[in-house]
């Protein structure tokens, strides 16, 4: 084994971040020394294309899978979720740490904040910037326009701020891993809740996880790394990522899919949008699947759990439905430059809509808002009031 050991990663903020994290885990957790190489992939270089414009498999991944294989590096780090189902001949995924939140964020501009939408807390007909087909397809179910934005996560954030879109989605991971400034914008969770069928982005195959891939090769570095392996997030994204090889699907496939562990029962959501197969579906399974991971391995145990979500799928997928209102309502938060931001994420996480108000951009519904008094803008409060189920001031 190489020492130190060479992690190849993309370049952007985020990717960086997420090969810092898997370096200093290897340092903490294995004791092995490890050093970055920056690699530029097909998709850091094609920024003006959507993505389901661009040819083939691994527009995010290609170039670290050729390093690896012509031994420049000795680790990839990739977001599961760009890794395509197929691993190249002589590359292995050698470990999945523990998953990060998989869920959806919503960013707007407060001028479109409409919380009395049951879909998401913005105006009907706002233009959500995404160049996902997967999030295109359900966000138009939901009555919302899209407008196509390429870009890393600050670069996107920043063109929002410039009125390139009414609001964007992201994965939650992305944004609380970089802890951006996200003042004078509003947040709030646009993932579904479990066994909810209605309402809801559902997030992609493998999203808020990492994959440490190696060369198959490499039979002491794959023991090692079995050390950063969580068995329960590997068990739960290799069926969701099973599901889309099973519908024949890549990164183009607009198809969404959630395993959600539980302490006894585990919750499942899909959605896919096709010729041949349209729909959404939900469901909770009994079965203790950690158990049956350790008596017939992950693989085996995650292909039955994939089995599962297509029966469900093939068989009992039905259109978005309107949800309840009353179990819709959101949670508003009010949060001030001087709170810190893992508070603001906190919060964020017991499902609270959040609005960052920075004192060189005024909420433009008044200057306070109060608990259960008068806001400086009462209408605007009588609003908020109306179809929230609290209101904070931070």
């Amino acid at each position: 084994m190489r020492d130190p050991l060479i992690i190849g990663s993309r370049g952007s903020d985020l990717a960086l971040w997420q090969a810092r994290s898997v370096a200093s885990a290897l340092q903490s957790q294995l004791g092995l020394r490890a050093g970055l190489q920056i690699i530029k992939t097909q998709g850091d270089q094609i920024d003006h294309l959507p993505l389901n414009k661009l040819e083939g498999k691994g527009f995010f991944t290609k170039e670290l899978e050729e390093a690896l294989l012509a031994g420049r590096v000795d680790i990839a780090v990739h977001s599961l979720k760009d890794l395509p189902v197929e691993q190249p001949p002589g590359l292995v995924i050698a470990a999945i740490p523990e998953r990060h939140d998989p869920g959806e964020l919503l960013l707007f501009r407060p001028d479109v904040f409409d919380p009395a939408n049951p879909w998401l807390p913005i105006r009907a007909g706002s233009r959500v910037a995404t160049s996902s087909p997967r999030r295109e397809e359900q966000l138009k179910e939901m009555g919302f326009a899209c407008t196509g934005m390429r870009g890393n996560v600050p670069t996107r954030i920043r063109k929002l701020r410039d009125g390139a879109a009414d609001a964007l989605l992201l994965a939650v991971a992305g944004v609380e891993r970089l802890g951006l400034n996200l003042c004078g914008l509003g947040a709030a969770n646009a993932s579904a809740g479990p066994g909810s069928v209605s309402g809801g982005v559902i997030p992609a195959p493998g999203q808020g996880a990492l994959a440490i891939q190696i060369r198959q090769s490499d039979g002491a570095l794959f023991k090692a790394l079995q050390g950063l392996d969580h068995m329960e997030t590997r068990l739960c994204v290799t069926a969701e990522r099973l599901l889309l090889s099973r519908l024949g699907g890549g990164c183009h496939l607009p198809l969404g899919a959630r395993i959600r562990p539980g302490a006894g029962a585990w919750t499942a959501q899909a959605a896919v949008y096709t010729a041949g197969l349209s729909g959404r579906c939900a469901f909770t399974t009994n079965a203790n699947w950690p158990r049956r991971a350790e008596e017939a391995g992950v693989d085996r145990a995650a292909a039955e759990l994939a089995d599962e979500m297509e029966h469900q799928l093939r068989n009992k997928a039905g259109p978005l439905s309107a949800p309840d209102p009353a179990s819709s309502r959101q949670t508003v938060l009010m949060a001030g430059e001087s709170l810190p931001a893992e508070e603001v994420f906190r919060r964020f996480h017991q499902g609270a809509c959040v609005v960052w108000r920075a004192s060189v951009d005024p909420w433009p519904f008044g200057e306070a808002f109060f608990d259960e008094a008068l806001a400086a803008d009462a209408q605007a409060a009588d609003i908020i009031r109306a179809h929230a189920r609290r209101v904070r001031v931070a």
